[in-house]
């Protein structure tokens, strides 16, 4: 079943959208509901109230399955839509200057985390991870930026953080065994390490000292592992940095010629690079919204993108089993192309269903995936799609056909959209 949150309303629907009893469940004037979390089969429930269907709840509630108010009650929390859900029903909630633990019953527990908490998530291993805005305090001791507790709420001393962030993290790219690179906006301060914009941790939250990023200071927007190397993209150049940082200074593209002229995502598919963005050709390349690269960075030749060349931005991109590639966006003044799919020299694919995005507010689709059968997922600000009534999330066959079985109901306003 899917639950669906307004800032005054809770949904409820099975698999095809349709709503389910007990549902909605509707603020109290002046309200607001910020956030949710499963709990098995039901619902924990944050944000700014006094009451949940008649009955007084401060702040948190539990939804049980059917709609009814569960036995949660504390009058200790303030508002929040951040918290983490671990499976015993323990609730951590992010209180702006602190982190608190509320026991199934709603009885306050331990307060792990001191400082300004940002997120707070609950992993499989039924650990949290609590990321602040520079420095955190866990039980007197300070630790930078993240931590991460035992499932008994107990400091997980095996995970230590070694770096701090004054500002968004807009990227992240992990690798198999489990390091990541993390990069964003703003510079991140690693331990013993100079400030940069993009860095890389091990599984246990350590600082790879020996990875010293050679990169100026740009937005960082996209990453992508590329076999031993790393792809950086920004919003006006895509680089490929080694093992070590070192910067591979034979391999870089620019965007040129383009509306706006950004970069929005580089992927890796097949031994090959696909980069979007708002241009119109990259390295002289014609090439609307999507361009593909050789392992080099090298411009492709044999792939040309058949989007139309006015003002083609591509805000999302994925691939189809067979290779084809699914793109999405607000391509120009066409509003029946803003989702279509392109063969492998980068050609429109006629065969490919050409839906109606058109409508009152119309703006683009700015998400998109595929499941395991190469049926086609789409989010973003479009309206009434095909006349079906269906706006702002879809999904379509692989070929493209709407699916007007699949309806969630989705009853945001003109002014929301999904991403």
């Amino acid at each position: 079943n899917i639950y669906v949150m307004e800032p005054t309303k809770i949904y409820k629907t099975d698999p095809n959208g349709n709503p389910l009893p007990g549902f909605p469940i509707i603020a109290s004037s002046g309200e607001t509901f910020l956030g949710i979390e499963s709990l098995g089969n039901k619902l924990v429930l944050g944000g700014t109230f006094t009451s949940v269907k008649g009955q007084a709840r401060k702040n948190l509630a539990v939804i049980n399955e059917d709609g009814s108010i569960g036995s949660f009650s504390t009058t200790s929390a303030t508002g929040s839509g951040s918290f983490g859900v671990k499976t015993d029903g323990t609730i951590i909630l992010n209180q702006s200057t602190y982190a608190k633990a509320f026991a199934p019953e709603g009885t306050p527990g331990p307060t792990p985390a001191l400082g300004t908490v940002r997120c707070i998530f609950v992993d499989k291993q039924c650990r949290t991870i609590i990321a602040g805005d520079g420095a955190l305090t866990a039980y007197g001791i300070s630790r930078p930026s993240i931590i991460r507790l035992n499932c008994d709420l107990t400091v997980d001393d095996t995970f230590q953080c070694e770096f701090t962030y004054t500002g968004g993290i807009d990227a992240i790219a992990v690798y198999p065994d489990g390091r990541m690179l993390i990069g964003g906006n703003r510079n991140i301060k690693g331990i013993g390490a100079s400030s940069s914009r993009l860095v890389r941790i091990n599984s246990n939250g350590q600082v790879d000292g020996s990875f010293v990023p050679q990169l100026a200071n740009e937005d960082i927007v996209s990453l992508a592992i590329n076999g031993d190397k790393i792809l950086v993209c920004t919003k006006t150049y895509l680089r490929q940095l080694d093992n070590s940082g070192a910067m591979d200074n034979s391999f870089g593209q620019k965007s040129s010629i383009g509306w706006a002229a950004t970069f929005t995502h580089v992927k890796t598919y097949s031994g090959k690079i696909y980069l979007s963005g708002w241009f119109t050709s990259v390295s002289n390349k014609v090439s609307p919204g999507i361009v593909r690269l050789n392992s080099d960075g090298s411009i492709d030749n044999s792939f040309a993108s058949g989007l139309p060349v006015d003002e083609s931005g591509v805000e999302g991109f994925t691939f189809q089993s067979d290779g084809k590639i699914i793109v999405g966006g607000p391509f120009g003044g066409n509003v029946q192309a803003d989702l279509v799919r392109l063969r492998s020299n980068g050609g429109v694919d006629g065969g490919f269903g050409k839906n109606n995005y058109s409508g009152a507010g119309h703006k683009g689709i700015y998400a998109l995936d595929v499941d395991s059968q190469d049926r086609i997922y789409i989010g973003g600000d479009f309206h009434d799609l095909n006349q079906s009534g269906i706006s702002r999330f879809a999904r379509l066959s692989k070929n493209g056909v709407l699916d007007e079985n699949y309806t969630p109901y989705l009853p945001f306003g003109y002014s929301s959209f999904i991403s």
